[in-house]
């Protein structure tokens, strides 16, 4: 056996492997897998791997959200719109997002890792809530004690943007914040 002291291995893999839900609804485990991304299928491909390879070791796969907190840089940016006092909203319909904090989604796992019921499962870890995502920029801009107006941008408008972080991806330390898969 590859590892015969494991108990349980946990992959922590991203709701992009699910692709996005029913509007204003958070996904179930039991709704069928549609990933729309690169990311998304390449996060699904390595849930399938580790279904196909694991053998008898018992595994978890824990599907997380939009994470916000300590350390982490995309919602951060958002923090950075809001204190500059405008956030573009994209397109003319509201997008829903759930998401988690992040410590609480660390203490998930150690919980769903040590639970012997969830060998063999997988699990959505969010709040309760599910946000638009104008209902998001207004919650952060409240926490920071200024909501910044949100206009509503045109589609093309971050699609032209999207493309120049795509382009300008390899030139990149990080990711941009905005790309074409994104």
């Amino acid at each position: 056996e590859a590892a015969p002291g494991l108990k349980r291995f946990v992959l922590v893999s991203s709701i992009a492997a699910a692709g996005p839900g029913v509007r204003g609804a958070p996904r179930r485990e039991t709704d069928p897998c549609e990933p729309v991304t690169p990311y998304g299928v390449s996060k699904l491909e390595g849930e399938e791997a580790l279904r196909a390879e694991a053998g008898s070791i018992p595994w978890t796969i824990v599907r997380p959200p939009v994470v916000y907190g300590p350390r982490e840089r995309d919602v951060l940016t958002l923090f950075k719109l809001c204190r500059r006092g405008v956030v573009p909203i994209v397109g003319w319909r509201d997008k829903h997002y759930s998401v988690v904090y992040g410590p609480d989604l660390a203490r998930a796992i150690v919980e769903l890792a040590l639970e012997p019921r969830a060998s063999g499962r997988v699990f959505y870890v969010a709040e309760r809530n599910v946000y638009s995502y104008m209902e998001f920029v207004g919650a952060i801009g409240r926490a920071m004690g200024r909501v910044p107006p949100r206009p509503r941008v045109p589609p093309l408008v971050p699609r032209i943007i999207a493309l120049c972080g795509s382009l300008t991806q390899p030139f990149r330390r990080r990711p941009p914040l905005v790309s074409l898969s994104k």
